[in-house]
């Protein structure tokens, strides 16, 4: 079975989704654990996640500094980067009002895992949400946050790799 993964990097356009490399690199993977502190953070602090997620990969912070090439926040602190993208999308965020908090091991790993599909995947993660909607993630974190990030992001990427493949044609 051929992997719909690019070849990295993912950050300089088109690429063909039927290439793949086997192993994130130590910058994708701190680049992913960055995410998955954000999301933790998040989660922590009783924000609606279906909210935040969908907001904040629709940002124009997570465009400028996360679907880029390099910038700084990749591998900031959930805190600074926090500073940076709460004026754009505060308003638009939910707070449970019982002080309920969503798993955070969930939450992160919806973030990591986010990161992750637009490194191996070079689509922006305001079309990902559209593609693979939170919702989706939140069911899938089940059977796939056992194993391996990179087998994980597989099955991700095979289950919709025809939405995948048309975006990166």
């Amino acid at each position: 079975m051929k992997s719909l993964r690019k070849a990295h990097y993912p950050y300089s356009g088109k690429r063909s989704i039927e290439k793949r490399e086997e192993v994130m690199t130590n910058i994708d993977y701190e680049i992913c654990k960055t995410q998955q502190q954000i999301y933790e953070y998040m989660a922590s602090e009783h924000y609606d996640m279906e909210v935040f997620s969908n907001a904040y990969l629709s940002s124009v912070f997570c465009k400028r500094s996360m679907d880029t090439e390099y910038s700084r926040f990749q591998v900031a602190d959930a805190l600074e980067c926090a500073d940076f993208y709460m004026p754009e999308i505060e308003s638009q965020l939910v707070k449970f009002s019982d002080n309920r908090t969503f798993d955070i091991a969930i939450a992160g790993w919806i973030g990591f895992t986010y990161r992750q599909l637009y490194i191996e995947t070079g689509v922006y993660s305001a079309e990902l949400i559209k593609i693979v909607p939170f919702e989706i993630m939140c069911q899938s974190y089940y059977g796939l946050h056992t194993i391996d990030e990179e087998n994980a992001v597989d099955i991700i990427i095979d289950n919709h790799k025809d939405v995948l493949k048309r975006i990166n044609e």
